[in-house]
């Protein structure tokens, strides 16, 4: 015997493609083909799904961001504006305090201005009294003691 006699036979492809196996083949074939596109297909619409999924995670996390920082931002803007008002109202308050002083101060302006004018007329006038007071020069200081040696 030689080793070809004793070694197991392999099919021969080209000969099952010829011969009368081919219809069952093409069947075969075409089932596995079809199994393929329908495992590919179920994996794409798992991939779609869970991309679709994460965007919307992404999008719902950019909303919670942008709301949070529209929040803080409209929190500082309230918070600055009642700064603002108050500081505001102060400075009205003391506006309102201070018509009452400049009241008074227009009021000793006025009585100044009366008195200058008042003056004026008694010193033109002649009257006794409405000399200017004279100033009279000081004396120098004396010499204090003299220092003994």
């Amino acid at each position: 015997m030689n080793e070809e006699e004793t070694a197991p036979q392999q099919p021969d492809p080209i000969g099952d493609w010829t011969g009368s196996s081919t219809p069952a083949l093409a069947s075969e074939v075409s089932r596995r083909v079809g199994a393929i596109l329908d495992s590919v297909e179920r994996e794409a619409a798992r991939l779609r799904e869970e991309a679709q999924a994460d965007a919307a995670r992404y999008l719902a996390d950019a909303r919670r961001g942008a709301d949070q920082l529209v929040f803080d931002r409209q929190r500082r803007i309230a918070e600055l504006s009642d700064d603002l008002v108050a500081k505001s109202e102060a400075v009205v308050s003391r506006l309102d305090d201070a018509a009452p002083v400049r009241a008074g101060f227009e009021h000793l302006v006025r009585a100044l201005a009366a008195a200058a004018e008042r003056l004026s007329h008694e010193i033109e006038s002649g009257a006794p009294g409405s000399e200017p007071p004279v100033y009279a020069e000081a004396a120098p200081p004396a010499d204090p003691a003299p220092r003994s040696p």
